[in-house]
């Protein structure tokens, strides 16, 4: 069988139609991909090349399959086809942040005049969005440089709600966090983002950290409380998304990568293992 890496190279344009690569270097995510074929770690914890393997699968059959990612990640039909977007950079509504960074996006985007990976609400007239964030065995950030109490899930929540274009923003706003399914399912609650998810299925919750952070507003915002009616929270497994992978000569590689190195489908330690 092909090497995966050689797959992906070979298809890059057809790829990048509709799978936009923000901040991330091409050539720098197929050099890691390779370097683990070569070394073939068994549990391999690269979230970056998880996420970016995701979204080569489905750009195999064009905005048809960005379109069925983005379906998947936000659990119902979207209205309208949508492109991914790959590792870029909302403005952040608040002062002294920079732009937050964003594993996948989908939905009513268009690029930030003058830079490459910077993002704004596009022109659209179906304004909806999703916004991504991935984790493999990290956990959400739990603070930010300039406010220690601020936690990452709720930035990009915040990020989602006030995400915008002048004075247009998004009517259907939808906020999904990925992970293994041995997190997701499992009793034992072992990340924040477990926590901060279930207290967050109350907009109370959001509302009481997001207002507690003392950074200012980049500019008068509409009501936080209004924002939130638009606002849908996932949680998505990875291993939903690999199931669903859609048919093309990268599929089989593709789960061949999986089979081998997904090392969180064996986390659960037997009696032999202690």
């Amino acid at each position: 069988m092909e090497k995966l890496a050689d797959v992906i190279r070979k298809n890059k344009n057809l790829i990048c139609e509709s799978l936009h690569i923000g901040y991330a270097n091409w050539d720098d995510l197929l050099e890691r991909i390779e370097r683990q074929e070569r070394i073939q770690r068994q549990d391999y914890a690269d979230e970056k090349i998880w996420t970016f393997l995701v979204g080569c699968a489905y750009a195999m059959q064009s905005l048809k399959g960005t379109s069925r990612l983005a379906q998947l990640l936000i659990e119902s039909d979207i209205p309208v086809e949508t492109k991914g977007w790959f590792e870029v950079l909302p403005l952040s509504p608040r002062e002294r942040e920079g732009s937050t960074h964003l594993d996948l996006a989908f939905g009513n985007i268009g690029i930030r005049e003058g830079t490459q990976s910077g993002i704004e609400l596009g022109n659209g007239k179906h304004n909806w969005i999703s916004f991504v964030e991935c984790k493999w065995y990290s956990d959400i950030a739990n603070s930010v440089c300039y406010d220690k109490h601020r936690n990452q899930l709720a930035r990009v929540i915040e990020n989602a709600v006030f995400f915008s274009k002048g004075d247009k923003f998004a009517q259907q706003i939808h906020v999904t966090l990925v992970t293994p399914e041995v997190f997701k399912s499992h009793p034992a609650k072992s990340r924040l983002y477990c926590y901060k998810f279930a207290d967050y299925m109350d907009h109370a919750a959001i509302v009481q950290d997001i207002t507690s952070s003392f950074l200012p507003h980049r500019r008068d915002y509409p009501d936080l409380n209004d924002r939130l009616n638009s606002l849908h929270l996932h949680w998505v497994s990875y291993e939903t998304l690999f199931k669903h992978f859609p048919d093309s000569i990268l599929k089989q590689p593709l789960l061949e990568f999986e089979k081998l190195f997904n090392g969180t489908r064996n986390k659960q330690m037997s009696k032999n293992d202690c």
